[in-house]
């Protein structure tokens, strides 16, 4: 099968999976998208930055709008760690008739492990540690948590251009001296690599919270952009 072939069928199978979940979620199904920009100063040193737009339902009401930006320092070929600060705008609910949106304020330190794409099987996993301050709302009072993840996937490399990864994602805050569950992702994705520079991501999260479950799709465009054009691209 070529890669043309492969990519409609994937697409094609993957949109009959997603209509039968979203018959079964209790939250609007939701529509993520985002712009990555990794840019590289040399063999250590990078900036990653990333654009987000989110929204909910088959109207695509605006949920959430967001920008984070972060110093990566690559320890290995495979491991890095990045840290960073990101400022996020979130609905306050579903509501397609509420307006308001609560305003975040968000550190963040990730150690990420990822596979070389020129093997043939993968194992990415990153451990992500998030401060949060959360500004007051008409629901809530401002108020400060931290948040921990870890994140597992495992997948194939089907060519030079395509790779697929599926696993999971736990989510957990501390809020007030409370540990409690914040979410667990189910996910999978699939990424096509343009050229050297330019990768195109489409992932499915089935995402599960205490009050709710929601299915999620995301588009991301990555672009590498590189100082020294003598370096490897990160991808």
């Amino acid at each position: 099968m070529n890669t043309k072939r492969f990519l409609i069928f994937a697409m094609l199978t993957f949109l009959k999976f997603a209509n039968h979940l979203m018959q079964a979620q209790n939250a609007p199904f939701a529509l993520w998208s985002a712009v990555v920009l990794n840019t590289n100063s040399n063999k250590k040193l990078s900036n990653t930055s990333d654009f987000g737009y989110r929204t909910i339902s088959k109207d695509f009401i605006s949920y959430q709008t967001f920008i984070r930006t972060g110093m990566r320092y690559n320890i290995s070929s495979k491991l890095s760690f990045i840290a960073g600060v990101g400022l996020f705008n979130t609905k306050t609910s579903f509501l397609k008739e509420n307006h308001e949106f609560g305003h975040e304020f968000r550190i963040f330190q990730d150690l990420n492990h990822q596979s070389s794409r020129t093997n043939k099987l993968l194992m990415d996993y990153r451990f992500r540690l998030e401060e949060k301050f959360f500004e007051m709302t008409s629901k809530k009072q401002a108020y400060f948590g931290w948040r921990g993840q870890v994140r597992l996937l495992v997948g194939i490399q089907i060519s030079k251009k395509i790779t697929m990864l599926s696993g999971g994602e736990y989510m957990e805050s501390l809020i007030k001296n409370h540990f409690a569950l914040d979410q667990i992702r189910i996910i999978n994705s699939l990424a096509y690599k343009v050229n050297r520079d330019l990768i195109l991501s489409f992932m499915y999260m089935y995402n599960h919270r205490i009050t709710y479950h929601q299915n999620i799709f995301n588009f991301t465009i990555i672009k590498n952009i590189h100082l020294n054009d003598n370096k490897k691209p990160q991808i």
